[in-house]
C-alpha cells in the first residue's frame, strides 16, 4: 500500500501522514480511541495534536506547542483545519481504495 502524504506549509513544506504510529500518538495524547472522537467537533488543542502526530514521522523533536506556534505564524485555524480534514480523509481512503484493486 502506498503511503499517503498531504503537504502543509508551516514555515516550510511539511508532509502530514496518518499511519498507525500517528494514530497511536493521537490516542495516547488525547486519552481516547480515534473511533470515539467526533472529528467534526474538535477543539484547537485537538487540532494541534492531530497535526503534530501527523508530522512526527518527519521531525521527532517537534512538539504540540511548536505546532500551535507554527499555525499561528503561517496559517489560520480554519486553514489548518481544512488541510487536516483533507489529510485524514486521504490517509483513510488509501486502504479502502487498495482493497478494490
Amino acid at each position: 500500500m502506498a503511503r499517503q502524504f498531504t503537504p502543509i506549509k508551516l514555515g516550510k513544506t511539511r508532509n502530514l501522514r496518518f499511519g498507525m504510529r500517528a494514530i497511536a500518538l493521537i490516542e495516547d495524547t488525547l486519552g481516547v480511541k480515534i473511533s470515539k472522537l467526533d472529528l467534526g467537533d474538535i477543539g484547537v488543542k485537538d487540532l494541534a495534536v492531530f497535526i503534530w502526530a501527523g508530522l512526527a514521522h518527519e521531525d521527532k523533536n517537534l512538539t504540540c506547542e511548536d505546532v500551535m506556534d507554527l499555525i499561528d505564524e503561517h496559517l489560520s485555524i480554519q486553514e489548518a483545519s481544512e488541510i487536516l480534514g483533507k489529510a485524514v480523509e486521504a490517509s483513510f481512503s488509501v486502504g479502502a481504495n487498495s482493497k478494490n484493486e
